[in-house]
C-alpha cells in the first residue's frame, strides 16, 4: 500500500487532507522526498493542520531517523538529528531521544562522557525514562567481573531511576546490587521491599523471591 500511494502522487499532494493523514500514519524517517517537501513546507502544513499535530509528526519521524543512524551506524549524520530533537517539548518523544542520546555518546565518546551528560540531563530535570536508567543499572549488575567503580556507577544510576518512579523492577535491581556490593542487610530490606511492591502491581516476583531466599542463607 505504501508504495502504490508514493507512485499514485506527488509530494505537493500531500497537503490534501486524505494524503496527509496516510503521511502521517505510514510514513517514517527523514531521507524520502515526502518527508523533504513535508520539512520545507511546515509552515503551510501548520496553517493547514495545527502546530500540535505537525510538530508532532515532524519529531516523530526525525526521532525514528535518529533511531536509523545508530542502528546503523552512521555516527556522522548524528548532528543533523540532534540540532532538531533538542528543541522538542513533548516530553514521551524527549525520553525516547536522551535514550537514543545517552546511546549514541556511550557509543562514540565512552561511558564516561555519556554518564557525565546524563548527569547533566537530570540535574537540569531533563525527562529520563526510569526503565533506561534501570536497564543501565543491572546491565552492570550481569558483568561477571565488574569493578568497584562500575558497582558505584550501577548503584548511581538505580538510585536515580528510583527518585523519578519507585518501582518493583528498580527496587529489585537496587538490592542485587547492594547484595553484590557486600551490603547483605540492606539488600535484604530492598528485596523485601520490591517483593510487596510487586504484590501489590500484580508481577511476577518469583526470582526476586529466590534470591530473598539465598540472601537469608548466608
Amino acid at each position: 500500500p505504501l508504495k502504490e500511494f508514493q507512485k499514485s502522487i506527488k509530494p505537493k499532494d500531500l497537503k490534501q487532507e486524505e494524503n496527509w493523514k496516510i503521511f502521517t500514519a505510514m510514513f517514517v524517517g527523514t531521507v524520502n522526498d515526502f518527508f523533504k517537501y513535508f520539512e520545507k513546507n511546515l509552515d503551510d502544513f501548520i496553517e493547514l493542520y495545527g502546530e500540535e499535530a505537525v510538530r508532532q509528526k515532524y519529531h516523530y519521524n526525525y526521532l525514528m531517523g535518529y533511531q536509523s543512524v545508530l542502528m546503523t551506524q552512521k555516527y556522522e549524520m548524528a548532528d543533523r538529528y540532534v540540532k532538531v530533537l533538542e528543541k522538542m517539548d513533548d516530553e514521551d518523544m524527549k525520553r525516547q531521544y536522551y535514550s537514543l542520546r545517552y546511546m549514541e555518546l556511550d557509543q562514540t565518546k565512552g561511558t564516561d562522557v555519556a554518564f557525565a551528560s546524563l548527569s547533566e540531563w537530570l540535574e537540569a530535570g531533563e525527562p529520563i525514562d526510569w526503565s533506561m536508567l534501570n536497564s543501565m543499572a543491572w546491565n552492570i549488575y550481569e558483568k561477571e567481573n565488574a569493578t568497584p567503580d562500575e558497582l558505584n556507577r550501577a548503584l548511581e544510576l538505580v538510585e536515580k531511576s528510583i527518585e523519578i518512579d519507585r518501582n518493583y523492577y528498580n527496587v529489585d535491581t537496587y538490592a542485587m546490587l547492594q547484595f553484590k556490593a557486600g551490603q547483605r542487610e540492606r539488600a535484604i530490606e530492598l528485596a523485601e521491599e520490591a517483593i510487596r511492591l510487586a504484590k501489590e502491581t500484580g508481577d511476577d516476583y518469583a526470582d526476586t523471591q529466590a534470591e530473598l531466599e539465598k540472601m537469608r542463607g548466608q
